[in-house]
Order: C-alpha cells, then structure tokens, then sequence
C-alpha cells in the first residue's frame, strides 16, 4: 500500500480511537468472501454480485460498489448497530442560533472574542454520531438493512455530482463575466 494511502487511512483511525468509537476493518478477503462467497473474486464480480444482491438495474461505479459491499459484510457482523454520524443539522443550529442572537440584545464587551450566551460557535461544531439501539433486522442482533444503506450511498453519490454541477456552473459563469 503506498504511503499516502496509509497516511490518509490512520488519521481518521486515529480521531475515533480518540473519540473512543469503535473501528471495524475487513481485509479485502473478508469482504469478498462475505459477498461473492470466494476471496479472491475481482473487481467485476464484486460489481456484479453487489448489482444482483440490491436488485440494481445496473452496476454501480467502483467506489460505490466497494461502500455498497462494506456496508453489506457490516450487514453480516453479529450485533453490529448501524450508526447515522449527522453533521448538516449540527451546522444549521449553529448558523440558527447565530442569525437569532443578532435580533437579541446583547451588552458589547470590550473583548470580541466573547460569545454570547446561547450561541454555538460553527467553528466548534462537531459531527454527532447516533447509533441506533432500538431496532433489529436480524435474528443475530444486527440492525444494517443493505437495501437502506445502498439507497443511502446513491442519494449521497448524487447530491455530489449536483454539488459538483452546481459548482462548475457558477466558476463558468464568473469566467464569462471575467472575459
């Protein structure tokens, strides 16, 4: 593995050791014999089976086909809770109690750096991690739907490329006016 790969790969290893949240790792192996039945299936026969398994009318680009296929052996780890790690609703509170604190009154200080009661800093903001306690999907415990978590990496993967779209849109529109 080259040394960028592993330098990448340990600093978010390291952040949830500290964070004390518990890390699985599969070895390529593992997951290909969890979804092909064989470990040394390839690349397309991972595709296909993730594409039979989820009933996809077609196969998924490689990146979501490897998620789709992790998150499918995390389908299979005994008592394994599914988590939802939300950051979008911890940012909107922040900007929320922000824009709010402007339509109160507040004494100024002579130290700026002082935030106003109730205010959540948006530089402080964390991303929260729910794990999901209550439901069950299997007999031995586990609560990861494949189905759901598949449905879950399309939306993501498209609002992406609306991002992406988005974004190339208006750079195309300030060099137009630049022009």
């Amino acid at each position: 593995m080259p040394t960028k790969i592993i330098l990448i790969r340990s600093i978010p290893i390291l952040i949830a050791r500290q964070k004390k949240i518990p890390i699985y790792q599969f070895t390529p192996l593992e997951a290909k014999k969890s979804i092909a039945g064989y470990g040394r299936a390839d690349k397309s026969q991972m595709q296909d089976m993730v594409r039979m398994l989820l009933n996809l009318p077609e196969n998924a680009d490689s990146d979501a086909s490897d998620a789709l296929a992790l998150a499918m052996t995390f389908a299979h780890l005994p008592n394994f809770k599914r988590s939802n790690i939300n950051f979008e609703s911890e940012l909107k509170r922040a900007f929320d109690s922000e824009k709010n604190a402007k339509d109160s009154f507040w004494a100024n200080t002579r130290r700026p750096s002082r935030i106003q009661p109730g205010v959540i800093d948006y530089k402080t903001v964390k991303p929260r991690q729910v794990l999901d306690y209550l439901s069950v999907e299997k007999a031995n415990g586990n609560n990861v739907n494949p189905e759901e978590e598949a449905m879950n990496v399309l939306k993501v993967q498209m609002q992406y490329q609306l991002l992406t779209m988005m974004t190339s849109f208006q750079y195309n529109q300030v060099q137009s006016v630049l022009k």
